[in-house]
């Protein structure tokens, strides 16, 4: 391989790599932060499904979305730091929309009695 290609090689792992940065830290984290705050809001709405809902429901779906784009395209990591699988997708996907699930069901109980 020829000195420019190997410099076009290098740029695109390092974009690849500062992507996967950003991907992991928006699943693992911060795709939490609109969930979170949508729960709020769905206590204080007074229409059923609320917009707040459909925040709620968009982020599980972001959050779901962005792992499986970690592990299928961006040679994402378990925490024990081996190649994720789309089993270890699977079952994040399957804690994630139960817990969300539990979740949003608990504040519509909520929002219904208030």
């Amino acid at each position: 391989m020829n000195r420019r290609a190997e410099n076009v090689e290098q740029d695109r792992k390092s974009r690849k790599s500062g992507l996967a940065i950003v991907v992991r830290v928006y699943w693992m984290f911060l795709g939490y932060i609109p969930m979170v705050a949508s729960v709020a809001s769905i206590l204080e709405a007074t229409d059923f499904p609320s917009a707040a809902d459909f925040a709620f429901w968009t982020s599980v779906l972001s959050i779901a979305l962005a792992r499986f784009y970690d592990v299928t395209r961006l040679n994402g990591t378990t925490a024990e730091g081996g190649p994720a699988t789309l089993a270890d997708w699977r079952r994040h996907a399957a804690w994630l929309l139960g817990i969300a699930t539990i979740v949003w069901a608990a504040i519509r109980i909520l929002a219904s009695r208030a």
